[in-house]
């Protein structure tokens, strides 16, 4: 609906979500104007109710970063992403550590999504989805994947 929208009235906008108005950004280049070249000036986020019920308020995507809390989140993601992007994998068919982790556990979410299909016909893969992508950070934080069957990850996925 929103590209619909910019096709219409063009690559910045404004709606209304309830009460509040809020401004839609569309394209590859009004964004990039946006975030980098005028990054100060887009870097905080809306104090919208229904962020208090995702992780408290305090989560890297949801924050309103009043006191720079968001920025110091991302800044530590990043410097992560960007160490495991320039890092080596453990062989030559992977550019880097993060495309090494991220590689290997498509292939077992693959596996894992093919094995429940045949099982049960149809399913909702959004748990599986989020075990693996728990899985490609605990690669990159504890240096191993576990099984998504492990109850320690599912109570931690579970958790936030």
């Amino acid at each position: 609906s929103l590209t619909a929208m910019s096709e219409r009235y063009g690559s910045v906008f404004q709606i209304q979500i309830g009460m509040r108005p809020v401004v839609v950004l569309s394209g590859n280049e009004t964004v990039r104007q946006a975030l980098i070249k005028q990054g100060e000036d887009f870097a905080g986020r809306p104090d919208l109710y229904s962020f208090k019920f995702i992780n408290d308020g305090k989560s890297l995507a949801f924050s309103t970063d009043k006191a720079g809390v968001w920025r110091a989140r991302r800044k530590l993601a990043m410097s992560a992403l960007r160490s495991f992007a320039t890092l080596e994998g453990s062989t030559p068919e992977y550019s880097c550590a993060l495309e090494e982790h991220v590689c290997k556990e498509g292939e077992y979410l693959v596996k894992q999504l093919t094995s429940v299909m045949d099982v049960s016909g149809s399913f909702d893969p959004f748990r599986h989805i989020v075990v693996s992508v728990a899985n490609v950070i605990c690669g990159m934080c504890f240096g191993r994947r576990y099984s998504h069957d492990d109850q320690e990850l599912l109570g931690l996925v579970n958790m936030s």
